[in-house]
């Protein structure tokens, strides 16, 4: 654990002090203005609860939580201390994608009918923890809903029922609108794309590797902004996370009972 200081004016100059720590408590300490909690998922639960139990902002890299139900946990403590939670799905953050939420929104391409997510690649996870692509990919899922709305229903299959692995979804929105999402840990590129079908035309994003890399920066600017009062809520909130991990709950249920279920 490390605690950094810098000028929160400027995100852009390089954080000049750090102290590593052996505890998130031992952090905590050094009472920073917030946290970033950006560890492996299965201890995001325990250091949230150290973080609001210290009433202060947090970002959570995603996922949330490995569950829904640790998920809500975290995000009903927030609300409940009246702090901000932002969850970590930069995607938000891409320009291209702003963009077109834009154009979504202004009804360009008017009524979205269906829609295409799609991330395939063998280098999904770093290694260094015990992880699974549909929490790793579920930028996928939180970039639907942020699109589509509120998911009513979902049906997946996985290459031998392995979420890990390979996952084929379609997803049933409240909208009226069906998804298909292709989450796929096998193949030996990298492909990374949102098509939206509206009918008045289709919308298509594509993965840029440096168009990602300054997301995490409006992606922090956007979280400080929160911090220093300059804004109510950040641009994905605790509750959005909330429900990306639904989401994979659903996927998850619906590929051991190969039916669909209610997300």
């Amino acid at each position: 654990c490390e605690v950094f200081w810098h000028d929160t004016r400027n995100i852009y100059f390089p954080l000049p002090r750090s102290h590593e720590v052996s505890s998130v408590e031992e952090g905590l300490d050094f009472s920073p203005m917030a946290v970033i909690v950006a560890t492996p998922p299965e201890t995001h639960g325990d250091i949230a609860e150290a973080v609001y139990m210290s009433r202060l902002p947090c970002l959570i890299e995603k996922p949330i939580d490995c569950g829904a139900e640790g998920a809500l946990q975290t995000c009903e403590a927030f609300e409940a201390h009246d702090l901000a939670l932002a969850v970590g799905y930069q995607f938000r953050h891409t320009a291209v994608l702003r963009r077109l939420k834009a154009q979504v929104d202004a009804n360009e391409f008017g009524l979205i009918y269906a829609a295409h997510a799609e991330f395939a690649s063998q280098k999904w996870c770093s290694g260094t923890y015990q992880a699974e692509l549909l929490l790793e990919c579920s930028h996928e899922l939180d970039l639907l809903r942020w699109f589509l709305g509120e998911p009513a229903v979902v049906v997946a299959m996985t290459c031998n029922r392995d979420p890990r692995i390979n996952a084929q979804s379609m997803i049933g929105f409240k909208s009226g609108a069906l998804a298909h999402i292709h989450l796929d840990g096998i193949h030996c590129g990298y492909r990374r794309r949102l098509t939206l079908y509206g009918k008045k035309g289709i919308g298509e994003w594509m993965f840029e590797p440096a168009e990602n890399d300054q997301a995490y920066v409006e992606e922090l600017a956007d979280f400080l902004a929160v911090c220093r009062g300059e804004k109510p809520q950040p641009e994905c909130t605790g509750r959005d996370g909330w429900w990306a991990i639904r989401m994979c709950d659903a996927i998850r249920k619906s590929a051991e009972s190969g039916q669909w279920e209610a997300i």
